[in-house]
Order: structure tokens, then sequence, then C-alpha cells
């Protein structure tokens, strides 16, 4: 069973150029699938800039993004639709895939 690994496409530094790129390499040298968070048309336009033939990548439409300036936690409790909370994994029950989450700013330090 591949693991699937949930990506805030837009959370970062150089988001999101640097983020798929490197989600990218990364599932290919991995092995792992993908589920990128974030506005789709922004992300396909990214994913339009690198050889993702094989890889399993699917894409979850977030229509809200959290900019640096503001405060984690009011954002993620406003901004429900935001790619950060959309990318978290859901309770778990029975037949869902694992998603593992990992944050991608490094201005600030949220912990999920």
């Amino acid at each position: 069973m591949s693991i699937r690994i949930a990506i805030d496409a837009m959370g970062g530094d150089y988001a999101p150029i640097e983020i798929i790129k490197g989600a990218v390499i990364g599932a290919r040298e991995y092995n792992v699938a993908l589920q990128l968070v974030g506005p789709i048309d922004i992300i396909e336009k990214e994913l339009k800039k690198h050889d993702t033939s094989g890889l399993d990548i699917k894409l979850t439409q977030a229509d809200e993004v959290i900019e640096m300036d503001e405060s984690p936690g009011t954002a993620i409790r406003r901004k429900r639709n935001s790619s950060f909370t959309r990318s978290r994994p859901p309770s778990r029950r029975a037949g869902e895939e694992r998603r593992l989450y990992f944050s991608t700013e490094t201005s600030q330090n949220t912990r999920g």
C-alpha cells in the first residue's frame, strides 16, 4: 500500500513553486502518492512545469490561503477552507487512506 502525503501547496516560502517542485521530486524518489491542496488552477499551472508521468497525484480545492502576516491560530479558526486546514488529516475512519501532514512554513511555528 502506497502512502499518500497531503501537502499544503500554498504554505511555505516561495509557494507554490518550490513546494510543488519538492513534492514532485519527493514523490518520484520515495514512491509516495501526493494530495496537493490549494487553488487547483494554480497547482495545475505549476505541475505542467514538471514531469509527473507515473506519479499518483490528486488535487484538493481550497479556496482560501493563510497569508504570512496572519496569526496562525486565528486564521485556522476563521479560514476553514484554507489550503492549510484542508491538508490536515481527517479523523481516521474505517476504509480511509492514511495521510501524513507536515507544515512547510518557516516563518511561523504552528502545531498540527
